[in-house]
């Protein structure tokens, strides 16, 4: 099942879409097909990026990264940081301008996965709020 809405334009699948009642979109993840295995790619705040399992020497995957999503929402809120819970496993792909490059190539990433990240984050652009304030 595909999300349906009036922000979002790209198919994104419901599995991987986590909104709450309370705090509306929190994150969104895709699964790409990257040499013969699919790698999840986490979309919070404005950032693509990977958490890394050393278990497994590998990226973790969309149940995984639900699993350490639930806890730093539970502990910290919808707006924690990733990045803060996660400092030696975390892999950024990019904060939207573009995909860095070397994490892409590492990773296995097409130039056109990397084209659907920069749109993904583009997509989900409508739910980060931008407040204006009066400079006078």
């Amino acid at each position: 099942m595909l999300i349906k809405n009036a922000i979002v334009k790209m198919p994104w699948d419901a599995e991987g879409f986590y909104e709450t009642k309370n705090d509306g979109f929190i994150a969104a993840v895709n699964l790409y097909d990257v040499n013969d295995d699919k790698i999840a790619v986490m979309f919070k705040g404005g950032k693509a990026f990977m958490i890394f399992d050393s278990e497994l020497e590998k990226p973790a995957s969309r149940d995984e990264l639900q699993k350490a999503l639930k806890e730093v929402v539970k502990s910290d809120g919808p707006d924690a940081e990733m990045e803060e819970w996660f400092p030696d496993d975390y892999i950024e792909l990019s904060t939207g301008a573009t995909v860095n490059s070397d994490v892409a190539e590492m990773y296995g990433f097409t130039e056109e996965q990397c084209e659907d990240i920069l749109n993904r984050l583009a997509d989900l652009s409508g739910y980060v709020e931008t407040t204006f304030e009066d400079m006078a």
